[in-house]
């Protein structure tokens, strides 16, 4: 469908006739109430730290793919140089060393230095 300029800006222009399913938030930039509540179900509860023997990037592959395929885990960052894997998400964290230690056996809990 195209539109003549002169038609649009001259005459009047109808966005309902267009878009028909019009949403001042949408046009404004305010977030609509959808949308708040499904940020809100997205939010990231605990995180999960730790230490765990990743010696190349198989084993980082292969500890990012199992934990992400858990229930209650939003996203794993893993870190070869540190020894590191942090999981973001609902998950229980001894549901989650659990998982990790059949991944890789000398898995552990990451103890913070403060």
């Amino acid at each position: 469908m195209s539109i003549n300029l002169n038609e649009m800006f001259y005459r009047g222009y109808d966005p309902a006739i267009f878009y028909a399913g019009y949403d001042e938030n949408w046009i404004l930039g305010r977030p609509s109430s959808a949308s708040s509540q499904a940020g809100r179900k997205k939010e990231i509860k605990g995180i999960i730290k730790l230490r765990m023997p990743l010696c190349c990037e198989g084993c980082v592959e292969k500890v990012s793919k199992k934990l992400k395929q858990m229930e209650g885990v939003a996203s794993v960052e893993c870190s070869a140089e540190k020894q590191k894997v942090t999981v973001r998400g609902e998950a229980k964290p001894e549901v989650v060393l659990a998982a990790a230690k059949k991944i890789l056996p000398r898995s552990e809990f990451w103890e913070d230095e403060d």
